[in-house]
């Protein structure tokens, strides 16, 4: 079974490493193609003891807008435990999905500065129309 929308002509895989380095800046995730794009999914995997926090942004010009703060799982795609289905968690319109218009990026931030030898992977997938 494929993500990919029928109206996606191109498809996008992106990824984001935060380590203890990257502090609470916020990276981009994902940028949309100049027709737009959508994102239809985002995993998470976390290399952690504890349970961290993420901020989820899209950014328009000179302006930042969150749409949540996701809590991340310590250890999340580790073992036995489920990478995050950071999509699940967003508000109830964005969860299968969404469109994002040229000239709109998803950035994310750690809420708090990782620690040690912590790490959060991310891994956007999605299509440009």
């Amino acid at each position: 079974m494929s993500l990919q929308s029928v109206d996606e002509r191109n498809p996008q895989e992106t990824g984001v490493l935060f380590q203890t380095a990257d502090g609470t800046n916020k990276k981009i995730a994902f940028t949309p193609a100049k027709a737009g794009s959508r994102v239809d999914a985002i995993s998470v995997l976390a290399v952690a003891a504890a349970d961290k926090t993420m901020a989820v942004d899209l950014h328009t010009g000179a302006a930042y807008t969150t749409l949540s703060q996701i809590i991340v799982p310590a250890n999340s795609g580790l073992g036995a435990i489920r990478a995050l289905d950071l999509l699940s968690l967003l508000p109830v319109p964005l969860q299968q999905g969404f469109a994002l218009p040229y000239g709109t990026d998803l950035y994310l931030s750690m809420a708090v500065a990782l620690t040690g030898t912590d790490s959060v992977q991310v891994v956007v997938l999605g299509g440009d129309f």
